[in-house]
């Protein structure tokens, strides 16, 4: 069991998988499986009021975006190892960044970084390297042809949520494809996060920095205060499949009377486990942005459910207390 080479302050180098009851046939069978398996209740019932650990994690990989016309811009020897220099010290910057966030770095090499992270860490931790690297690189400019504006070097993220028992190269494949469809929003300095549940559906939501992370810490927030109910995203969901699936006609209604749907099925849902109606301003944030055309209710519902497995592992890490 003594399996990892880094001890923790508590568990020493105990490997995290003697948390989850189902892995300890792993290593007992018979009665000592049953007295593990209570062993185990006894001390969660104590050290997390009984909460169960969360079996997912969050592989994070970035890169910088527009870097190609940004080195092409380099006409001297001088300019390209100012470059170099400067993406250096931003990989230098990586290691001790993740870590703050309780992460483990895999890579970093240049504007490339790969790494593991907790669940509640991720998002910050992403926006942090962004934050990191445009301030690095904000002294490269390009002019881009078709805007007549300056294009500075920004880092665009995918996050991959996946499951511990998921084989890696599976895991490696989602973050990739996260970080791919990060790279394709028009304008880049991205961020998107790919859900896979064992055993189930996989969904993919993106946008810029500023917008889709701000819009998810308000939809953390939401599910954190039992603001909303937790079906509400499900319900919307089987909305967006009843449009898409209803014909070109009805797919396309304007956003106003699908907005007016939304509400009626978020006025109808129980907040705080049953015991309040959602409140009207919930109700009226989440409409709008329907009806304003920022997302569609697929996206709307996707951003929702994400985000409500992003606050269980909040919770869990006791940062509903200090937010």
């Amino acid at each position: 069991m003594n399996t990892v080479p880094v001890p923790h302050e508590i568990f020493g180098r105990n490997d995290g998988q003697l948390l989850f009851s189902e892995r300890l046939a792993d290593y007992f069978d018979g009665d000592d499986l049953e007295q593990a398996q209570k062993a185990l209740d006894q001390f969660l019932k104590v050290a997390f009021r009984g909460d169960r650990p969360i079996p997912y994690y969050v592989l994070l990989q970035a890169d910088g975006d527009n870097m190609g016309m940004i080195i092409n811009e380099q006409e001297t020897i001088d300019e390209h190892r100012e470059l170099s220099r400067r993406l250096s010290t931003f990989a230098q910057k990586a290691d001790p960044i993740v870590t703050e966030y309780h992460g483990c770095l895999i890579y970093a090499g240049g504007e490339d970084v790969l790494a593991l992270l907790p669940m509640h860490t991720a998002i910050e931790c992403a926006k942090k390297l962004a934050d990191t690297f445009a301030q690095d690189m904000s002294d490269f400019t390009v002019l881009d042809p078709q805007t007549n504006k300056d294009i500075r070097p920004s880092l665009s993220a995918g996050l991959a949520i996946v499951h511990h028992l998921e084989p890696l190269s599976n895991s490696l494949e989602a973050v990739r494809q996260a970080e791919k469809y990060a790279k394709s929003i028009k304008g880049k300095n991205a961020l998107a996060i790919t859900l896979t549940k064992r055993g189930g559906s996989e969904r993919t939501i993106g946008g810029t920095w500023g917008t889709l992370d701000q819009r998810l810490e308000y939809f953390i927030d939401l599910f954190l205060k039992e603001d909303i109910s937790t079906q509400a995203a499900y319900e919307l969901e089987t909305l967006a499949m009843t449009l898409e699936g209803s014909g070109d006609d009805n797919y396309y209604l304007p956003h106003k009377a699908i907005s007016a749907e939304v509400r009626r099925i978020l006025g109808r849902k129980k907040a705080s486990r049953g015991t309040r109606e959602v409140s009207e301003n919930v109700v009226n944030s989440l409409s709008d942005l329907v009806e304003s055309g920022k997302i569609s209710v697929e996206q709307l519902a996707d951003e929702l459910i994400v985000a409500r497995e992003l606050a269980s592992a909040y919770r869990l890490a006791g940062k509903e207390e200090k937010r």
